[in-house]
């Protein structure tokens, strides 16, 4: 769907809008932080992270970063997670 909505350059505004995106955060649970267990946004995050550290060597990063670099902005950017 994102796909779709950048095609040619155009700007697309994407919400996280559902629950199970992250289920500890959504009912600010004093038991602790979403998981890449607990939340699709999180594993996401996490998955994109080795691409965009300083450190990041994979070859693969250039066309990681190109492709996937401004969902992985956009989950780093998300409190309380």
């Amino acid at each position: 769907m994102i796909g779709r909505l950048v095609r040619g350059g155009k700007p697309a505004w994407v919400f996280f809008c559902d629950a199970a995106f992250a289920p500890i955060t959504v009912n600010q649970d004093e038991d602790g932080y979403d998981t890449i267990e607990t939340s699709l946004a999180v594993g996401l995050r996490s998955v994109l992270e080795r691409y965009f550290g300083e450190d990041a060597i994979d070859p693969d990063r250039f066309l990681v970063q190109a492709l996937y670099g401004p969902l992985y902005q956009a989950l780093s950017q998300i409190g309380g997670m």
